[in-house]
């Protein structure tokens, strides 16, 4: 072990980020009952679907192609031949992060984007260790499906209760799921975008649960935001 560069890191890092390392990696070890959710998830307020366009990111076309299943993030291309293992694709954690980021559903037709979607729901369920579940991808996902159904998708699911309840019951377990594992330990973008997926899932849905998402999220927003943005308008990071 380097403890001088261990040093180096720790004395920037706040008293309470120390305490939820600790935590978070007691947590990890021990790990969980697997989690489960019972709340009705199948009507949604969608009050304001049209500002979920505002969620498309800039990077739908990674998807390289169907057939194949081919990939480009951070530079590198991979094709799983069929299948998607979404275990790991063995390019590196911040490749398969990218994946499950889901960002690149946007570049899909709603048939194709239901398959998928229905894919990693169904062959990616909680397990420990699972990287679709780490808090971070688990955040973004939760918006960018959120986003597309909401918007590009919102007729095709009203149009298929079964997929729709699908949906919103994985939703509402990833929601669940990430209540229990913000990342108050890294804090920054990570634990921005916990309270940002947990304000967008609290202000789409209309039941008790996503009321208590809403405060947990709006809570990070405002508390975030202005250490986040600094005066000139700049990231602090």
């Amino acid at each position: 072990m380097n403890l001088g560069r261990l040093y180096r890191t720790l004395k920037h890092l706040k008293t309470s980020q120390l305490f939820y390392q600790g935590l978070f990696r007691v947590r990890a070890k021990v790990g969980r009952q697997v989690p489960s959710f019972n709340a009705q998830l199948t009507d949604a307020r969608c009050v304001w679907a049209k500002e979920l366009s505002l969620l498309r990111p800039c990077c739908e076309n990674a998807l390289l192609s169907l057939e194949t299943s081919e990939f480009r993030f951070v530079g590198l291309e991979h094709s799983f031949e069929g299948e998607i293992n979404w275990e790991t694709a063995g390019l590196g954690k911040l490749w398969d992060y990218n994946l499950h980021y889901f960002e690149w559903l946007w570049g899909l037709d709603v048939e194709n984007a239901k398959a998928l979607t229905l894919d990693w729901i169904e062959r990616h369920p909680y397990a420990r260790g699972a990287v679709g579940w780490d808090p971070y991808p688990n955040s973004l996902r939760i918006m960018n499906w959120l986003g597309y159904w909401g918007t590009v998708g919102r007729k095709a699911l009203g149009d298929d209760p079964s997929f729709k309840t699908k949906l919103f019951e994985s939703i509402g377990l990833q929601c669940y799921w990430l209540t229990k594992r913000l990342e108050k330990h890294l804090l920054g973008n990570h634990y921005f975008e916990n309270g940002a997926a947990l304000w967008v899932a609290g202000t789409f849905f209309d039941h008790s649960a996503a009321g208590n998402w809403k405060q947990i999220g709006l809570g990070i927003l405002e508390q975030q935001l202005p250490e986040q943005l600094l005066a000139d308008g700049m990231h602090f990071e």
